[in-house]
């Protein structure tokens, strides 16, 4: 995972109090920011995957 992130358009503010909630909870921002990415990934999967559940029919006996 060596590769570097730039993510613009956050305000100075926001990346101060990320930087100080992760230190808190002494997680490293970029894997959070990545775990977060991950995660609602999965969620969309998920989701995509149960919507596009196709339909099983089954025959009961004596009926048609």
């Amino acid at each position: 995972m060596g590769k570097d992130m730039i993510i613009q358009g956050v305000s100075e503010d926001l990346k101060k109090d990320f930087k100080t909630a992760c230190s808190h909870y002494g997680l490293s921002m970029k894997e959070t920011l990545i775990r977060h990415m991950q995660n609602t990934v999965n969620d969309y999967r998920k989701e995509r995957f149960m919507i596009q559940k196709p339909k099983t029919y089954s025959k009961e006996k004596g009926k048609k």
